[in-house]
């Protein structure tokens, strides 16, 4: 994200795509250029504990 002056504060639209059993699949938008953007698509989950 530093490659285009994109910082974690200016992501434009973010949403839940999926979400399952404490799994959720989240997408960033981010606005680099007037016609270039960045999807950032990952995964996030629930941490486990140590039993």
């Amino acid at each position: 994200m530093k490659k285009y002056f994109v910082d974690k504060e200016d992501c434009e639209f973010k949403d839940i795509l999926v979400e399952n059993k404490g799994e959720q699949w989240i997408s960033e938008l981010y606005i680099s250029a007037t016609e270039y953007s960045i999807t950032i698509v990952y995964k996030r989950g629930e941490k486990r504990k140590n039993v």
